[in-house]
């Protein structure tokens, strides 16, 4: 199977950061290794989605959430495939605030200072318009919801809403996240695999509120 370039390049964005026996590209320059290319920079970075009908990908940070992690918050990066440059927007996209109260409810936005991404995962949508989900630790334990519009040349992110979880910490210091679910429906797990990227038991917005929302 080949593997093209850009995605080669992504997936050793990650390597940099998981693998304890290789030191980071950044202390050698990022220097390529046969067919494999390196994107250095981006602050302990944990998942990424492409955005769908473009060369853009977005990856989530960790920051300062690790152990041994200089202070501040974690962040989100876009990603352009095609040249491999990179910034952050994840201070910009929480400040621009669009709350869909009738999706979401009243779940205030997040603290900026905070914020820590981990998981994510998009939902296509179409002409250009689409929602990613980007799993929060920082300051609490939610799923943040970002309109992305991808129209223009560079795809924009809006802060829309979150969804809480229901966060467990246990008597040995590990934290779990509780799927309400479970005590309902047997199908689920009280304590589930993170991140849940897909879930039988979601429920879509009544017709008329997904209609605003767009």
């Amino acid at each position: 199977m080949k593997l093209y370039p850009w995605i080669a390049a992504v997936i050793c964005l990650l390597a940099c950061v998981v693998s304890p026996s290789r030191a980071p590209a950044g202390e050698t320059g990022c220097a390529p290794i046969a067919d494999l290319h390196f994107v250095c920079g981006p602050h302990h970075p944990e998942d990424l989605v492409l955005i769908p009908g473009t060369q853009w990908i977005l990856v989530s940070g960790m920051g300062g959430s690790l152990p041994g992690s200089p202070p501040g918050p974690g962040d989100l990066y876009l990603l352009n495939a095609a040249d491999k440059r990179w910034h952050s927007i994840a201070q910009g996209s929480l400040a621009a605030v669009n709350r869909n109260a009738k999706l979401y409810g009243n779940c205030p936005a997040p603290d900026a200072a905070q914020f820590v991404s981990h998981g994510l995962a998009i939902r296509a949508g179409s002409n250009g318009r689409h929602t990613l989900y980007a799993i929060n630790h920082g300051g609490r334990e939610s799923v943040e919801v970002f309109a992305v519009d991808a129209r223009g040349a560079v795809p924009r992110l809006t802060w829309t809403g979150c969804a809480h979880s229901r966060r467990v910490d246990s008597a040995r210091g590990s934290t779990f996240i509780l799927c309400e679910l479970s005590r309902t429906d047997p199908r689920f797990h009280k304590y589930p695999r993170l991140p849940v990227l897909t879930c039988v038991g979601y429920q879509p917005a009544p017709e008329s509120a997904t209609k605003q929302s767009s």
